[in-house]
């Protein structure tokens, strides 16, 4: 979210952040700024995040250079592709047991495809509301569940996922429904801006949990986009079929 942010800040307002920070060095502020946060994410070291930052600025970069109705053609099309190739990977990554597994990386990756399995008999047992987080049962001593949409099955049943995912493609369809308006390239910018924050974060809660402050950054980017209320630009209707008087009419 900060790294998104932070680009369409660049490009919102250019002075921005262009303050430096000592005279003489080409340091400034808003280079800061984007540097700490891309180091932030890659000393996460967790491919989650990795992917989904990436989904997002590929998506930001179509909005750039193609329509919005092509953008979001494409960007589906790459998606569909990747999410093949992304699973045939993971199934020949993970198809091996915990302890044939030879890297860290790997044992992370088949922890998280056994919760899937391990968990799916539980989610089962209590569809509508879920077990609750203080009776939810431990499974195989997989005690942390590392998968926001298996947490809500779990914890929440079928109800909270479903209610989450209201959220999130409510916040999408208002989103997709006010770029295709004409409004201001402020406002475009930044709801492009909120898409790519959208399509990182539920990408990344694919293999992590949405805890801590991430539970209030998401309802607060939720209000944020809700609260929204662009001008809508009208455009002057003309009658192609009214006559065209190029001169001045001149009463002798």
């Amino acid at each position: 979210m900060g790294l998104v942010y932070c680009l369409w800040l660049r490009n919102a307002d250019r002075s921005w952040g262009s303050r430096r920070l000592i005279d003489g060095l080409p340091v400034t502020v808003r280079g800061l700024t984007l540097a700490a946060i891309v180091a932030g994410l890659l000393m996460t070291q967790s491919r989650g995040p990795w992917i989904g930052v990436g989904l997002a600025l590929i998506f930001a970069l179509l909005t750039r250079f193609l329509p919005v109705g092509r953008a979001v053609v494409v960007f589906a099309g790459f998606c569909m592709v990747f999410g093949v190739a992304a699973v045939h990977y993971a199934h020949q990554y993970t198809e091996r047991a915990m302890h044939e597994a030879s890297t860290d990386e790997q044992r992370s990756a088949i922890y998280r495809r056994q919760l899937l399995t391990n968990y799916a008999p539980v989610v089962m047992q209590r569809k509508a509301f879920g077990w609750g987080i203080t009776t939810l049962p431990t499974v195989n001593g997989q005690v942390s569940i590392d998968n926001e949409y298996l947490m809500l099955a779990a914890t929440e049943g079928f109800t909270g996922l479903a209610l989450f995912l209201a959220i999130v493609t409510g916040s999408a369809a208002k989103l997709l429904r006010m770029i295709s308006q004409p409004i201001p390239s402020e406002d475009r910018m930044l709801a492009f801006a909120h898409l790519a924050v959208l399509i990182g974060l539920m990408t990344t809660l694919t293999s992590v949990y949405m805890g801590e402050q991430v539970v209030m950054l998401f309802f607060l980017f939720a209000g944020w986009v809700q609260a929204m209320r662009p001008v809508v630009q009208r455009v002057p209707v003309v009658n192609p079929l009214a006559p065209q008087v190029g001169f001045r009419r001149v009463l002798v």
